[in-house]
């Protein structure tokens, strides 16, 4: 809190310093700035306990010379906000999962196939917002991909849905803890029964807004294979 007057030009500076943790990789550091009341203080934290901490007290600091004060209106809180996005020196290891699945001619099934953070660091898109992982793949021979989630998965422009050799591709979130994981299912109609049908899905690791390839240590392990009737 800067409980004295500001004159117009005047600057502060406040000096801070960020611990980085174990899971850290790409994160982001927001702050904003808002004229004090005890209304606005109770609007920023919310419904949040807040625990007082151990360090020594923030002091913002004038930085420029010196009008109007702090309770005068802000004629733009438009730009009382700014954002750093911090990348940590870390590694995360995505690994893949696929699922074996049978049925007679006419069934639909499901096959799962499953993201693995393995870690050390969390995965988390929080500036482009890119999925940590989009995962490429086609249906078994003889099967049919059928009612894949529309707000996760989507073929290529060109091919038609359910068209053979249709190539798909499915989304993770945005975000994925060390540790956790994200399973997509992909509903799989027979419509002819081939034993040992199989296919591989893979991650793309190059997407210009999240490279796997820049923090996962181990690309071998993101491919897995849909096997149907082995």
């Amino acid at each position: 809190m800067l409980d004295e007057a500001v004159a117009p030009g005047q600057q502060y500076a406040l000096t801070t310093g960020l611990g980085v943790g174990r899971k850290a990789m790409y994160e982001r550091f927001d702050h904003s700035v808002h004229p004090y009341s005890d209304e606005a203080l109770a609007e920023m934290r919310g419904e949040w306990t807040w625990t007082r901490g151990t360090g020594p007290e923030l002091d913002p600091r004038p930085v420029a010379a010196a009008g109007a004060t702090l309770t005068d209106p802000d004629i733009d809180p438009q730009d009382n906000y700014g954002t750093v996005i911090l990348d940590a020196l870390n590694t995360a290891d995505l690994k893949l999962t696929g699922s074996r699945v049978s049925g007679a001619a006419g069934d639909t099934v499901t096959a799962r196939v499953t993201v693995h953070n393995r870690g050390p660091a969390w995965v988390a898109s929080l500036g482009a917002g890119a999925a940590v992982a989009t995962v490429r793949f086609r249906a078994p021979e003889g099967t049919t991909a059928v009612d894949l989630p529309e707000e996760r998965c989507w073929s290529l422009p060109e091919e038609p849905e359910g068209a053979a050799g249709t190539t798909y591709f499915c989304r993770t979130p945005i975000h994925l803890h060390d540790k956790a994981s994200y399973t997509f299912e992909i509903p799989l109609r027979i419509d002819r029964v081939v034993r040992g049908a199989r296919t591989t899905v893979e991650t793309l690791n190059d997407d210009p807004e999240l490279s796997i390839r820049k923090f996962d240590p181990n690309l071998r392990n993101n491919k897995a294979e849909i096997v149907v009737n082995r």
